[in-house]
Formats: C-alpha cells, sequence, structure tokens
C-alpha cells in the first residue's frame, strides 16, 4: 500500500530533471528502475462524479506488460486492481467482472453508468526507492510525454510513500525539491488531463439559479425555467443513449418542476408563450411516463422478489423479461419521438420564452420576493386544509390529491430556495419530506399493485406467464396492498407533525423573509 504525497512537472526550459533523480537521492537512498513502457490511461466516473465525490479514483490501465486492468485508488493510499476485458464505455457496473474494485464501488455509484472523463497516453516508468537496508520505503512514477487530445503535457512525476515510512517519502520529497528542472505541481495527473481536454472535476453539476427578491418576477421565473432547460439540454443525449435510468429520470424531473414552475408562478409571463410552453412540457411529460414507469419497476424487482415468502424469486423472472420486452418497446417510441420535429419545436419555444416573455401586467411589475411569499402561503395553505379534512374513512383520491398538493408545495420550495436562510428551509423542507414519504409509499405502492394485476392478466392472456408465475405475481400485489395499508396507518401521524406549530412557524418565516 502506497499513499501518493507528492507531485512534480518537468520545466519546459530544461526537461532532463528527471534523470538527475538517483544522483540527488544518493547516498542516503538507492533507486531500481523499471524499463519504461507504453501505458493508456482512461480516468472514469459517473456522469454526475460520484466516485470523485467519494475520493477515490478509478482508472483502465493498459499496457504491454500488465494488459488491460482496471486500478481503484482511495484517498488513503489504498489500492485495487482486478483484470478487465475488453468494455465499450459507457458501461453499467454489471458489464464489470466480480472482483475487489467492482466490489468498492458498486454501492458508490449504483445504477449509474461508468463514463470516460478523459485519458492520457504515456511512456510509464516506475521507481523504487530503497533505504540503506535495501527496503523499499518510497515508490516513484514518471509519466513521459503525456499527451492528451493531442495536447502534450509536461513530464510528471509522483512520489507515493510505502505504509508506516511517510517520513523517509518526505526525505525524498525534500531532496527533489532542489533538482534542477523539475518543480512541483499541486495537482495530479487526473486533474492536469482533465483541465488539457476542457473540463474539470464536478463541470456537468448544474449551475444554480441565482436569485433575488427584488429582481422583477417574470426574471426570476425565467431564469428557474432556464435552469430547468439547462438539465433537458445537458442529459439528452444520455437518455438517447440509453446509458442509464438516471439520465431519464433527470429528464424527466426537469419537465415536471418546468411544468408546475408554469402552473404556480407563470402568471407573471406573457401568456401566449406560457400557454405554448405548458403544451409543450405536458406532451414530454406523457410522452416519457411509461418507460420510466418501467424503470421503477424494473428496478425495484429485486427488492420486491426478495420479499417473497411463498414463491421464490426465480418464478418472477418470466415478468422481469416481459417489463424488460415493453420497456424496449416505449423506449423506441420515446427515441423517435425526442429525435422528431416536434421535440425540436417544444425546444426552440423554451428556449424563446426567455426572450418573448414580459410580464402580465408591465405597469406593476412585482418582484420575486414577492412572488415567492405569496406562493408559498397559499400552497402551504392548500396542503394543510387538505391534509385536515382527511379521515380515517377518506378515500385515497383525498391522498393522492393531497401528494399533488405537497409536490406542488416542495417545488415552490425549490425554485425560491437562493431568497431563504439556508436552515429554515432545510428545516421547512424535512417537515416537508416526512409527509411526502408517507404519501408517495401510499400511491405508489396502490399504482405498483394495480400494475402487476394488469401485467398478469396480460401475460396471462398472451400464454407467457408460467402458473409459478402468476402465483408469485399475485403475492408481490398483495405484499404492495399491505405496504400501501402500512402507510395509511402512517399518515396521520406524518401529517400531524408536519402540521405541528414548529413546522407553521417555519413555513411563516419562510414566506416573510422572501420580500427584498
Amino acid at each position: 500500500m502506497s499513499d501518493v504525497t507528492a507531485y512534480f512537472a518537468a520545466d519546459d526550459s530544461d526537461p532532463t530533471g528527471f534523470w538527475s533523480v538517483p544522483d540527488a537521492l544518493a547516498p542516503r537512498f538507492s533507486v531500481q528502475q523499471s524499463l519504461a513502457r507504453r501505458v493508456r490511461r482512461v480516468w472514469l466516473d459517473t456522469d454526475d462524479w460520484l466516485l470523485h465525490k467519494a475520493g477515490v479514483v478509478l482508472e483502465q490501465n493498459d499496457s504491454a506488460d500488465n494488459g488491460l486492468r482496471l486500478v481503484l485508488q482511495h484517498a488513503d493510499g489504498r489500492e485495487h486492481m482486478q483484470p478487465l476485458n475488453v468494455i465499450t464505455w459507457p458501461a453499467r457496473i454489471d458489464a464489470l467482472a466480480a472482483g475487489h474494485v467492482r466490489s468498492q464501488i458498486e454501492n458508490i455509484v449504483g445504477i449509474r453508468a461508468l463514463l470516460p472523463v478523459t485519458a492520457i497516453e504515456s511512456q510509464h516508468r516506475d521507481l523504487q526507492v530503497l533505504n540503506a537496508d535495501l527496503k523499499t520505503v518510497v515508490r516513484i512514477a514518471i509519466e513521459l510525454a503525456p499527451g492528451v487530445q493531442g495536447r502534450r503535457l509536461p513530464d510528471q512525476l509522483s512520489v507515493s510513500a510505502v505504509r508506516g515510512y511517510q517520513d523517509q517519502a518526505d526525505r525524498v520529497i525534500a531532496r527533489l525539491g532542489t533538482v534542477k528542472g523539475i518543480s512541483p505541481v499541486e495537482v495530479s495527473l487526473y486533474e492536469q488531463a482533465l483541465s488539457a481536454a476542457g473540463r474539470a472535476f464536478c463541470d456537468d453539476d448544474p449551475e444554480p439559479v441565482r436569485l433575488t427578491g427584488s429582481m422583477p418576477a417574470n426574471n426570476a421565473v425565467i431564469a428557474v425555467l432556464n435552469g430547468f432547460l439547462s438539465t433537458v439540454q445537458r442529459t439528452l443525449e444520455g437518455v438517447l443513449g440509453d446509458i442509464d435510468p438516471e439520465f431519464l429520470h433527470d429528464f424527466r424531473v426537469a419537465v415536471r418542476r418546468s411544468r408546475s414552475t408554469l402552473k404556480l408562478a407563470g402568471d407573471v409571463l406573457e401568456s401566449g408563450p406560457a400557454e405554448q410552453l405548458g403544451r409543450d412540457l405536458k406532451w414530454l411529460g406523457d410522452l416519457t411516463s411509461p418507460t420510466r414507469d418501467l424503470d421503477v419497476y424494473i428496478l425495484g424487482l429485486p427488492d420486491m422478489a426478495a420479499g417473497l415468502q411463498s414463491a421464490k424469486p426465480a418464478d418472477l423472472d418470466p415478468f422481469r423479461r416481459y417489463l424488460l420486452a415493453q420497456r424496449r418497446t416505449e423506449f423506441r417510441r420515446l427515441v423517435r419521438a425526442l429525435r422528431s420535429a416536434r421535440f425540436r419545436h417544444a425546444l426552440e419555444h423554451w428556449r424563446a420564452l426567455g426572450v418573448l416573455a414580459e410580464p402580465s401586467d408591465p405597469g406593476h411589475v412585482v418582484g420575486a420576493g414577492k412572488l415567492a411569499a405569496q406562493r408559498l402561503t397559499q400552497a402551504h395553505r392548500r396542503v394543510t386544509r387538505r391534509g385536515r379534512s382527511i379521515g380515517p374513512d377518506s378515500a385515497p383520491e383525498a391522498l393522492h390529491d393531497l401528494r399533488k398538493r405537497c409536490k406542488e408545495l416542495r417545488y415552490l420550495l425549490e425554485i425560491f430556495r437562493p431568497l431563504h436562510d439556508p436552515a429554515t428551509h432545510r428545516a421547512a423542507l424535512r417537515d416537508l419530506k416526512g409527509l411526502q414519504e408517507v404519501l408517495g409509499e401510499f400511491q405508489d405502492a396502490e399504482v405498483q399493485s394495480q400494475a402487476v394485476r394488469e401485467f398478469a392478466a396480460t401475460m396471462i392472456s398472451t400464454r407467457s406467464a408460467p402458473a409459478a408465475t402468476v402465483l408469485a405475481m399475485g403475492e408481490l400485489a398483495a405484499q404492495l396492498s399491505a405496504h400501501q395499508r402500512h402507510a395509511r396507518t402512517e399518515f396521520a401521524a406524518s401529517f400531524a407533525a408536519f402540521d405541528s406549530a414548529d413546522s407553521r412557524t417555519r413555513f411563516r418565516e419562510l414566506a416573510s423573509g422572501s420580500p427584498a
């Protein structure tokens, strides 16, 4: 085990400095060098940089002596490697063979695909630094002529301390600091390669929407809608390529939130363009629902199968194959629509809204803070009024309607987040999330239970469901109904927590703090 503790780069004016390293370390240390070998490195991460955020670095390493390998480096210096078959990236975790690397990252990346974020080719040389007892205490890696997309980086050197010999590594680093022709650098070769490719860590993370309480309300709404448009545009290729389910999820959430923004605050915009975008967004919402719903069923099936008591999880294999076939059909329909003129026109309408939109009443421009206060107060009242009217005998539709009103309140909280005190905002959001979780479980269990029954009926009619599968699906539907009943019993307590005096005070503070 070793931990990289320092990086050096060759000066352009004197690129021979690395060859002086053995002399600079003598006589206290001796150096053993490997032969230079050609290496291609491809660094991998998810679209949302989950590995980087977890403090690990994943690299596909290809060299003549070691072949193709995955190398995983932890921040504490631990390193895992495993052989790798040729893989075309992007690829999901199940494309990797079982091994140390996969076991270390699968809980980090989850369902997200691994993507190549940057790559280099170089001549690589390893140096082992030995102490007087001829024990390896420090490892040095030299990268000669590293190239990124046709651009040559300075030669690189990294120093790694063998576990337990950090003091020796510090002495080596101090000696290297005196070598003419090389200079310390603050960032790794990975980060330099990203920069050379015009990228940076987390450069795909969405830019926060910047709002102030005094800005005109129509400008604030346009800024919010443009932020959602940016997400739609950024995720589109991932949706079309079916890279992983989260691209479609993020795409769909941006569409849904945009539609809610228009519904809840679109009256401050020019009516014609806003109404056109509303129609476009409804079409996109309806278009993306079938594929996303099937993704949810497919992703949740293993956990549901694990909860079966009478049937075996394998009994649901025909059901899974049926869901996958249905998804392929729906996904093809989705792709055709997203490549159509109608979708291009929808994006044009969305982009144009920021140019065309004007206040609905130019003589009375409302500020964003006042708009936020009004709409949050109204949405909170709708939630509390409906929630208080629900009793033990209320129909399921009452809870479904309350869930929709909670989502509207949630969207407003997220839209106007920049206008609020962060601590109060987090607490209010936490109050709402508790209620939403119960209502979501109630709704999802009902919808999925009904869907499972409908799927079973279709499979029976097409003779694609063995008896064992039909029985397992029946148990699955019963299991989901039980989840729904449990959520129903939890509702009163969760709503009481949301409707507590402290929670109501937090929402009043948010509303009173919104104006400039």
